[in-house]
């Protein structure tokens, strides 16, 4: 890129990278600025996407996608410290595209949405600090790179720099982020054979499982565990409500060993081999947490927006990040055709991310994190619901007792009637 950026995006994960190949598509000048030593090497996730979210912007992803297995088993477990209780939801025709799920290394992912993005025109700088945004006025006008070149002005900013953006703070956009906001997000990446894999978790061919834990998976705190088949390696971890996990004295190591030894993870994890460590904060309250998404010469975009939804069964950060620079990108197009990029001419952007899936799905679940931080979810209804099980599936010269009354036996002491009618009534508001 010989002339000057238009556009300079900070931040090459899903939703940077998204952002400058929809400009480059449309011809616009770009240049993303990465921290790590190229895209991917810094970014964390689970390790599930769901690729008919991407599908518009990168056609044919089907075919040359780095995609490591199709899921179509998705396996939901209440443990206790010896028992679980579990759910599945299989799927046959999602093996098959245009396919629902599936898992992805952000390490190859990221890197193949910057070669297309490299391809369509944008200029990708790696290993480049944006220390801080340049001003004329009230409005942006660049960021201050951590290289020789030092003020790197352009006409808009796009801010897709993590949900510890430093761009939005320095922005005014937010202030610092609250425990009560995030979770941390812990993973482990073991290295197994592609036949071990397949045989235990009941496999065929590309065939891929995700597995979610609920209750001593994180001893009681709020927060899941969760396990991602990829072809020939497992991602296992753990993300825990920041300020619980503060407040309770655990350290994130102590829990991901709780939850490798039990028996529904250690007989998956068992012969292989630890290849990496990495953590990541989470956005979790969603709406409650958004920040101002634009000021005159700046856009925000994935987490930096909080842009994540977590159903508490269901989390996607990709498919938002993506869907969100896509709406970035359209807008800031739009103020470059106007010439204008005061905040009238960026107010397309709410307007956008409405008209897309984003805002509508965070609007659906905003209650959903007042429910997932009650205690009893992670605690209580584990146990009652797995005492229950073994009280149903036991047997001795006893006479069985009907349900009813096995239900009642197992929350007795536990459960009262007055704690259960609140649950009910805030799971049917934060589920409407």
């Amino acid at each position: 890129m010989s002339a000057a950026p238009e556009v300079v995006v900070v931040g090459a994960g899903p939703a940077g990278l998204a952002a400058a190949l929809t400009l480059s598509r449309l011809g616009v000048r770009v240049v993303v600025f990465e921290r790590g030593e190229y895209p991917g090497a810094k970014n964390m996730f689970g390790g599930m996407v769901y690729p008919r979210r991407l599908e518009s912007l990168l056609p044919g992803l089907w075919e040359d996608a780095p995609w490591e297995r199709v899921v179509t088993r998705h396996r939901f477990l209440l443990l206790t410290d010896d028992a679980s209780l579990a759910m599945e939801y299989r799927d046959q025709a999602a093996a098959e595209p245009p396919f629902n799920a599936a898992t992805v290394l952000r390490t190859r992912f990221d890197r193949y949405l910057a070669d297309q993005t490299s391809a369509a025109g944008a200029l990708i700088v790696p290993g480049t600090v944006v220390d801080d945004l340049l001003w004329e006025g009230d409005r942006v006008v660049g960021v201050q790179v951590r290289r020789d070149q030092g003020a790197v002005q352009a006409r808009l900013v796009i801010a897709a720099d993590g949900i510890q953006s430093r761009l939005a703070l320095r922005a005014g956009l937010r202030g610092p982020l609250a425990p009560q906001d995030v979770a941390l997000g812990v993973k482990e990446l073991w290295a197994l054979p592609e036949k071990r894999i397949r045989e235990r978790c009941g496999l065929i061919g590309r065939e891929g499982a995700s597995y979610t834990y609920l209750g001593a998976a994180t001893d009681g705190l709020p927060g899941a565990g969760f396990l991602y088949t990829n072809r020939d390696s497992l991602s296992f971890g753990i993300v825990i409500h920041l300020a619980a996990l503060k407040s309770s004295g655990r350290t994130p190591a102590s829990l991901l060993d709780g939850l490798r030894s039990h028996p529904c993870v250690r007989d998956i994890l068992q012969g292989a081999t630890l290849l990496e460590y990495s953590a990541h904060l989470v956005p979790e309250r969603g709406l409650r947490m958004m920040p101002r998404l634009y000021r005159s010469g700046i856009l925000l975009a994935g987490d930096a927006g909080a842009m994540a939804l977590s159903t508490g069964l269901v989390t996607d950060g990709v498919g938002p990040g993506v869907a969100s620079g896509v709406c970035a990108a359209e807008t800031a197009f739009e103020a470059l055709g106007l010439g204008k990029f005061d905040e009238q001419a960026l107010a397309s952007y709410p307007r956008r991310l409405r008209e897309s899936f984003v805002m509508p799905e965070l609007e659906t679940f905003a209650r959903m994190p007042d429910l997932l931080t009650s205690s009893r979810i992670y605690s209580v209804y584990p146990q009652l619901l797995t005492d229950l099980a073994h009280a149903i599936f036991s047997a001795d010269v006893r006479p069985r007792q009907g349900f009813w009354r096995l239900a009642r036996n197992a929350a007795s002491g536990r459960l009262s009637i007055g704690e259960l009618m609140r649950d009910l009534w805030k799971t049917s508001g934060a589920l409407r």
